[in-house]
């Protein structure tokens, strides 16, 4: 935990008037007690506790101030004084609409401020928050991003010019505005989490923590048999149902708060007396009240969110009656700390009122206090505060090493430290790398580009990446068209260099020769690249190696299959020039010629298909060699053959030498690039280009199954150090320093 962070809270109110007014103060304490560095944000007003950031606050909001809603001058200088004065690394926002307004998101994004905002309504998808409409009626009409049906509704207050401004309000800050000036959205519930993708909400930027209590337990008096109301006296909390139901039953009901209707209710109840309005009470009075009540009710006939008054009275081992509406069902277990009524049902109320009267509920409260307990909500939320956004670039999602190598690092990244985005040259080709990242939920971004140098690709990058300002950028294959957006923007910045340096473009050469004085990191994957690396563009300090992965579940789960009688030769490469696939044809010749009992087994697609199958039928090998082409069952094909063969005039680390390592195989390979350091007593390295080398490589392991054995068995554990999570671990690490 980093507490030397600064955390700006914004909440429109500062004494505890609601939920989200109590959650912000009490976020300000934790986070202080934490060692954090606090300072909040808020409307004046005469309730309103003391805070040394008060001179930095707005004005009460009047109907002098009609335009506060839309971002008013009087927000934009207070608020932009207060982030120059105290320069905050997090602005955490909560209730804001309307005394402040979502301006304060922006003023802060655009400085590259990271902004959490934490949702305690449904304010964001619907004008009126409740999701009501004028005749008290649950209404989603506005979800689909049509905001007029406020008006038509009269949603609030059932007032036309109230439900107007409040749908101009939305369109202002409609889900396309709010999302690009806001890093995280915190839900306190599944259920508003749901409601928010239901209105076209990324759910990339949606992630649930419930509220948290920080309460000492009062203690417990003899109790005169009640149960019990806490909440705002309002139509939508369903008080008015209660009060209905609680008339015609003996059982003593207290209510504490106050609201719209509270003086119609005290009215209307006057004769009741088991009906007892108690009004406003201090936080600890509540508690006390609530300690000793028989169950406490939450009788909702709105979209709660995540009601305090629930949380706090289970985590008090008191039984809580809920309506089954919005998020009060993710906190009640029926039969074990409650039970719950159909909302706005009188007679299912009733029932159920008189069955907890009855029945005694003893339950484990421990768990209960541990979900909601402040160190696991500062613990989470930490971790938000600290996720990184990170982007990785790469031309094309095909079937090479360094595409391989971002799929394995982009599903073993912890997605609770990193959120992740990934951007294209191309279009969506449906590759089984893609497939793969969008059932992730990975977001990537295609550029629909043709080949050669595009300019389109350039300023596309230097686009998305000003929409998502990331903390970190990952490129591979690729740091050309990036290099824009590095130029100008603070952001720590890697490249990974897959091949031999010797092989990068001109381009690259240049771009990256003036970008790793002091701009970029590269990152060698073995610690031979590293070397060439540091030579090629003259660096001075250390070459960070992250070697490629493989992931050996895949391999774990296939026997070997082998043919006793045959000796199988597999080759997993692409059908390039570079691969060198003639010459280990040449060896193959000559091998056949004194072992008839082997076989060649070519793996990829290429360009030179059709050359290469030539090839062999002149050579007089087709019986003996295979053309399988591209596939996708490599851990199977490896499995069932005997050695592998690598005949490349250049790599950097091939992963189908780490993949032949994980099958349990020797390797056979021209010394190149970094395969030198993966490939030791566990294979044959042969000078490149030599025919006869690899021949005579070939004949050996043929002829000898005892060292073909030892060096499989050696491969194989070799082969750990290279697992996916390994790799993964070590980028998290170089990312986080």
């Amino acid at each position: 935990m980093n507490c030397t962070k600064k955390i700006l809270i914004a909440n429109k109110f500062y004494y505890n008037r609601g939920g989200d007014c109590i959650y912000s103060i009490n976020l300000e304490k934790i986070l202080k007690e934490a060692g954090y560095d606090v300072a909040f944000f808020s409307m004046s007003y005469h309730k309103n506790s003391e805070n040394k950031w008060s001179e930095y606050w707005v004005s009460e909001f009047s109907a002098k101030k009609f335009m506060r809603p839309f971002g008013d001058r009087e927000t934009k200088i207070k608020f932009t004084k207060l982030l120059n004065d105290f320069k905050p690394d997090i602005v955490h926002l909560n209730n804001i609409h309307t005394q402040i307004s979502p301006i304060i998101a922006e003023l802060a994004r655009s400085r590259g401020v990271k902004v959490v905002w934490t949702l305690h309504d449904h304010k964001l998808i619907c004008p009126s928050y409740l999701c009501l409409n004028g005749k008290g009626e649950i209404c989603e009409k506005c979800f689909g991003g049509e905001k007029n049906y406020c008006t038509v509704n009269r949603c609030i207050k059932n007032k036309l010019l109230y439900s107007f401004v409040a749908q101009k309000e939305a369109e202002k800050w409609n889900r396309k505005r709010l999302e690009k000036c806001t890093d995280v959205f915190i839900c306190p519930s599944n259920f508003l989490k749901q409601r928010m993708i239901q209105g076209g909400f990324n759910e990339n930027k949606l992630k649930v923590l419930h509220n948290f209590v920080d309460i000492s337990e009062p203690c417990k008096s003899n109790s005169d048999n009640y149960y019990l109301y806490v909440g705002r006296l309002s139509k939508e909390k369903g008080v008015s149902t209660l009060c209905s139901v609680a008339s015609k039953l003996s059982y003593k009901l207290k209510i504490i708060g106050s609201g719209s209707i509270e003086k119609e209710l005290r009215e209307k109840y006057k004769n009741c007396e088991h009906i007892i309005f108690l009004g406003r009470k201090s936080h600890s009075e509540v508690l006390e009240i609530m300690a000793n009540a028989k169950f406490m009710t939450c009788p909702s006939e709105c979209y709660e969110n995540n009601p305090l008054a629930v949380m706090e009275s289970l985590s008090l081992s008191v039984p809580v009656l809920g309506a089954n509406i919005g998020g009060i069902p993710e906190l009640i277990e029926q039969g074990t700390n409650g039970e719950l009524f159909e909302s706005g049902s009188e007679k299912d109320l009733k029932n159920k009122i008189e069955y907890m009267m009855n029945n005694e509920y003893k339950f484990d409260k421990s768990q209960i206090v541990e979900k909601f307990r402040k160190e696991k909500h500062l613990e989470n939320l930490v971790r938000i505060y600290e996720r990184k956004k990170i982007v990785f670039g790469i031309p094309c999602f095909g079937y090479g090493g360094a595409e391989f190598m971002l799929k394995e690092l982009i599903l073993n990244l912890d997605k609770e430290l990193f959120d992740i985005y990934v951007i294209t040259k191309f279009g969506d080709n449906g590759t089984e790398m893609e497939r793969v990242l969008k059932e992730n939920n990975i977001k990537i971004i295609y550029s629909n580009c043709k080949r050669g140098f595009s300019l389109k690709f350039l300023f596309k990058c230097y686009r998305e990446l000003s929409k998502i300002k990331p903390d970190i950028i990952h490129t591979h294959l690729s740091v050309l068209y990036f290099v824009l957006y590095m130029c100008f923007h603070k952001c720590k910045c890697f490249h990974t260099i897959h091949s031999t340096p010797e092989k990068e473009s001109i381009k690259e050469k240049l771009f990256l020769k003036i970008l790793c004085k002091g701009k970029i990191n590269l990152i060698g994957i073995s610690e031979t690249i590293a070397q060439m690396i540091k030579k090629v563009y003259s660096v001075k300090s250390d070459i960070p190696i992250i070697y490629n992965p493989v992931d050996l579940l895949k391999f774990k789960s296939i026997a070997h299959i082998r043919n006793k009688n045959i000796i199988t030769l597999i080759i997993v490469a692409r059908l390039i020039p570079l691969k060198n696939h003639k010459m280990l044809l040449d060896s193959f010749v000559k091998a056949i010629k004194e072992c008839e009992n082997i076989q060649l087994k070519i793996v990829g697609g290429g360009s030179l298909k059709n050359e290469l199958i030539e090839y062999a039928n002149n050579l007089g090998v087709s019986e003996k060699t295979e053309f399988l082409g591209q596939r996708d069952d490599i851990p199977y094909l490896l499995k069932s053959s005997d050695i592998f063969v690598l005949s490349s005039l250049w790599e950097g680390l091939p992963l189908s030498i780490l993949e032949a390592m994980a099958a349990g195989l020797p390797i056979i390979s021209t010394d190149v690039g970094g395969i030198k350091d993966i490939v030791k007593d566990n294979g044959i390295l042969v000078e490149n280009g030599n025919a006869e080398k690899l021949y005579e490589a070939i004949i050996k392991l043929v002829k000898d199954s005892v060292l073909r054995e030892e060096m499989g068995k050696k491969s194989l554990e070799y082969a750990k150090q290279y697992d996916s999570s390994v790799m993964a671990k070590k980028h998290t690490e170089l990312y986080l320093e």
